[in-house]
């Protein structure tokens, strides 16, 4: 019965240290403007359907990606995109302004 535990014991180990390992990259900490932003695109991308996991990064932008958003509130959040689709798209990203609340997709090529 000793050996039974031990082998379960280090295999709950190793199935840990796999799952540890495929984590997504964590956001830093963010400022309530940018958690404010996230949770709008998070919104935003559920009723669109679309599953993106969690955004890989999240800063405002001062580009215009989509006529009439702009300014101080406007942010780009921005998610983990596979290699083969950034070649032929670019990042997967949505705009997010704070202050209107409207959310669109970044424009892809």
């Amino acid at each position: 019965m000793g050996t039974r535990r031990l082998l379960l014991f280090t295999s709950c180990i190793a199935l840990s240290f796999v799952a540890g390992c495929q984590q997504s990259p964590s956001l830093p900490v963010l400022s309530p403007k940018e958690r404010g932003a996230v949770d709008l695109a998070q919104t935003f991308l559920a009723q669109e359907a679309t599953d993106w996991g969690q955004p890989s990064r999240v800063a405002r932008t001062e580009v215009e990606y989509v006529p009439g958003m702009t300014g101080a509130d406007v942010y780009v959040v921005t998610y983990a995109t596979p290699p083969d689709e950034v070649k032929l798209l670019g990042d997967r990203a949505v705009v997010v302004d704070i202050k209107t609340g409207r959310v669109r997709f970044v424009p892809r090529c």
